[in-house]
């Protein structure tokens, strides 16, 4: 399918949760089938030439809430989980090195053998002509990936923010998987998400994107081929802008 590239959206930042990588099961931390169908995507959005980064979650590695039961203290297990979506960062970057198309990887912990430091300028130049993939979120305990993707989407100036989710559609007022008649919405404003108290990202990323009204769309990304029909608006989805 031939992507047409819009004036309106030329950069990109996608979210990706680790768990999204895992099998449906949970027994395997990397499901072949469900990252081949995000990578045949990225190809796509890459050979139609939009400027892609991608943020990408450690859950299919750590979870936060193993902390308290192993007791750890919070900030221990918040590097715990930074230094997985480094893990997650490495094996992406190699697969889509593999598909012959260029990418960076980049990292809020310092460890220069593996990835780039954050740094604005260096990020800018290699946005032009690679897909940048960032870890290690923000690279302080107490702040989630999603502040992470909210703030390297500004920093990078993208267009719209792709914020995938695990088998939800997208905004809702109770959890569907739970609540039959939880209400979905298909548009909503951020000053909106953040008095209804829905869950949809952590409140510090959530007030990033609605000082900046940075363009957010929240999808299924379990679903075939779901980040490009979210692009262009093939699917249902929830779209928030102020």
């Amino acid at each position: 399918m031939e992507i047409k590239n819009s004036s309106a959206i030329k950069k990109i930042l996608l979210k990706i949760s680790g768990e999204s990588l895992k099998s449906s099961d949970g027994s395997d931390i990397f499901d072949k089938t469900t990252i081949f169908n995000i990578i045949k995507q990225i190809q796509e959005l890459y050979d139609e030439q939009y400027q892609l980064a991608i943020v990408i979650g450690g859950g299919n590695i750590y979870r936060g809430k193993i902390a308290n039961q192993i007791e750890l203290d919070n900030q221990t297990g918040d590097y715990m989980g930074m230094v997985a979506t480094i893990i997650n960062g490495i094996a992406l970057r190699k697969i889509i090195k593999n598909h012959g198309m260029n990418c960076e990887l980049f990292s809020s912990l310092y460890i220069p053998n593996v990835a780039f430091p954050i740094n604005y300028e260096l990020m800018q130049e290699k946005f032009k002509n690679n897909i940048l993939i960032f870890t290690g979120g923000t690279g302080e305990p107490n702040f989630s990936t999603d502040s992470c993707a909210a703030l390297r989407a500004l920093e990078l100036q993208c267009d719209v923010l792709l914020f995938g989710k695990n088998g939800v559609d997208g905004v809702y007022d109770a959890d569907p998987n739970k609540v039959n008649n939880a209400k979905f919405y298909r548009n909503i404003s951020y000053k909106e998400i953040i008095q209804k108290e829905l869950q949809v990202m952590d409140q510090t990323a959530l007030t990033l994107c609605k000082n900046s009204n940075l363009e957010l769309r929240v999808f299924n990304i379990q679903k075939q081929n779901s980040i490009i029909d979210t692009l262009h608006e093939k699917i249902v989805f929830t779209k928030i802008k102020d």
